[in-house]
């Protein structure tokens, strides 16, 4: 299954209609209702009943939306982490950074620290 679907389902499941999905995902509803008949297809299953007042889940959909639910908190904590480690990397960057033109005065003055060559 293309986990983008998967996480567009999850979007029109807890917006609870095709129209409120396609405004927060700022898409149009026909492309929503496109992408859900192509999961559906790749799932053998009916994910929705859709109807006048929104959708409803089917029990395959209910199923689905569980395991969304888990690849979204997934891809949050991994985005989370990976900013954590940006930010601590160009921290500990900066603190451990000489700049260049320092190291040269040094190995002038310290010939011990020239490179070789």
């Amino acid at each position: 299954m293309d986990p983008k679907r998967v996480l567009l389902f999850r979007t029109v499941a807890r917006c609870g209609s095709m129209s409120a999905a396609a405004r927060t995902l700022h898409l149009t509803q026909s492309a929503v209702s496109q992408q859900l008949s192509l999961l559906e297809r790749e799932a053998g299953s009916p994910l929705l009943v859709r109807s006048t007042r929104g959708i409803d889940l089917t029990e395959a959909g209910v199923l689905l939306l569980s395991r969304a639910d888990a690849v979204s908190s997934e891809l949050h904590m991994a985005t989370e982490e990976l900013a954590y480690r940006r930010e601590s990397a160009r921290r500990k960057g900066a603190a451990h950074r000489v700049p260049f033109r320092s190291v040269q005065r040094g190995a002038r003055s310290h010939p011990a620290l020239a490179s070789p060559g």
